[in-house]
């Protein structure tokens, strides 16, 4: 098991001690510039991602980066209220969905597993991926390889949650004054690289 007291110690003598005129001033406030909506998946390491320090990004994290809809019947509270404190109170300047290969979420929600019953609130969220699923399911039919179905699963549900964004009017009033904008990416965990999705050709472009 991991021993976190020796990690604490380990942190507190070398990145604390490094940065410890940063990390006081931000025990009074901070001013992130990004908020970032991403997947808990451990791979996922987004202050070395954005090459960021402390203070500078802003996460909200569940699995398979699901953001619903402003008018949603099944709202999720802790999304409505990171936004509201991100871009209202902290006014960050961008907020980036980011998805991620082989996403544990979306692939569970394609190919459930046998115990999926044994995890009924894990079966209860990913069902918020089903409309995703069936949007695609004439191309899943026609795939045979099941990492190029994933990579359409996680691309059509950045699109979707990058799409449900800007349905919320603290985001979507932010953007038409200019001040704030909206990013959907997809993170090749394996070969370090984003691509970035382009809303006016509805394509992803390699950062």
């Amino acid at each position: 098991m991991k021993d976190f007291k020796k990690a604490i110690q380990q942190f507190h003598d070398t990145d604390f001690h490094t940065h410890q005129e940063t990390y006081e001033a931000l025990a009074r406030t901070h001013s992130p510039h990004t908020l970032v909506i991403t997947c808990g998946d451990s791979r996922i390491n987004v202050e070395s991602l954005l090459q960021a320090g402390p203070g500078e990004v802003f996460q909200i994290r569940n699995i398979a980066n699901i953001v619903p809809a402003y008018d949603d019947p099944d709202p999720l509270p802790s999304i409505q209220a990171g936004l509201d404190f991100t871009v209202t109170s902290l006014q960050v300047e961008d907020i980036i969905l980011l998805g991620h290969i082989n996403c544990g979420g979306c692939n569970t929600c394609l190919n459930p597993p046998a115990n999926i019953d044994d995890m009924p609130h894990l079966k209860h969220w990913v069902a918020r991926l089903n409309p995703v699923k069936e949007s695609i399911a004439y191309q899943l039919a026609e795939i045979d390889d099941p990492v190029a179905q994933s990579d359409l699963m996680e691309k059509t549900n950045i699109i979707a949650q990058y799409e449900h964004l800007l349905t919320h009017p603290v985001v979507a009033n932010r953007v038409a004054e200019g001040k704030l904008r909206v990013h959907g990416w997809h993170f090749h965990t394996d070969e370090g690289f984003v691509e970035a999705y382009d809303p006016e050709t509805e394509t992803f472009v390699r950062i």
